[in-house]
């Protein structure tokens, strides 16, 4: 039997995850709240055709790892709080579908995150998050936590995880985390960026292959080179750099026109932290 049927829709959900649409099945997670499940299944009905509208607030630059591929361990600023929520009040109050925090490591801040997903969670607008995991070492914490940010409104959170990572949070600490999200019913990703590019999660431990059937969880893994903590951006470019490519050098693990942006002192903040 239904419990869930937007009159706006032509979708129904079941009690045991089941979504139906039309003629297509979609299964996610049967902990996901229904408010969750519905607020995700509108943000598919008015979904743009250039796709997701996400607003990412960079919560700070502080992060408590130093991955070799990114700058943001040598910076410190943050924004400060009251315009963290004046900012996420206006996203609100605007035509994205997802509110998303990063960093950095933006579970520094986490008094601030659950604020911030309270004030959407109050206006029907999904809040994502973005984290290194650090806060999952203790498998039955990692539950409670979980448990508490699908209660103050993150319905979304990314584990980005890689070896560079992996100096510093296990994969153990990663799979608790995911699992932990997923019993709390949010939408999870796992991400991670390598160096080889036949390297993926599952040779370092990470045995997602449960969550596979599930639409609420993905898997995303994007290849680069070492480029950012204490790196020269020319050590790593694959070309030579001339006037017209200072501030627009292509990113140097990928071939296509991913940019990366670099500070004054020439370190390197890839892609694929501009776009975490």
């Amino acid at each position: 039997m239904s419990i869930l049927k937007p009159a706006t829709s032509s979708w129904e959900y079941l009690a045991d995850g089941t979504i139906v649409v039309g003629d297509e099945v979609i299964h996610v997670h049967p902990n996901m709240p229904s408010w969750v499940v519905s607020a995700n299944m509108q943000r598919r009905v008015n979904r743009s055709p250039w796709g997701d509208r996400v607003f990412v607030l960079s919560l700070t630059d502080r992060c408590n790892i130093k991955c070799d591929f990114c700058c943001h361990p040598y910076q410190n600023s943050e924004l400060a709080k009251l315009d963290c929520i004046r900012l996420v009040r206006e996203a609100c109050d605007l035509d994205f579908d997802e509110i998303c925090v990063t960093g950095g490591e933006p579970y520094l801040r986490r008094d601030l995150i659950y604020e911030l997903a309270t004030i959407c969670k109050d206006r029907g607008k999904l809040f994502g998050s973005i984290t290194n995991g650090f806060w999952a070492c203790d498998r039955r914490r990692a539950f409670t936590f979980a448990e508490e940010m699908i209660t103050q409104g993150v319905t979304r959170v990314t584990f980005s995880w890689d070896p560079s990572h992996g100096a510093f949070v296990s994969a153990q600490t990663i799979k608790n985390g995911i699992d932990a999200c997923m019993n709390a019913g949010m939408r999870v990703c796992l991400t991670g960026s390598f160096k080889d590019k036949d390297d993926i999660h599952a040779n370092h431990g990470i045995d997602v292959s449960e969550y596979l059937r599930y639409s609420n969880f993905a898997v995303v893994t994007s290849y680069v080179s070492p480029a950012g903590w204490g790196k020269s951006l020319t050590d790593n470019y694959h070309a030579p750099v001339n006037d017209d490519e200072v501030r627009s050098f292509r990113c140097p693990g990928h071939d296509g026109e991913e940019l990366v942006v670099y500070a004054q002192d020439g370190l390197v903040q890839p892609c694929c932290s501009v776009y975490a």
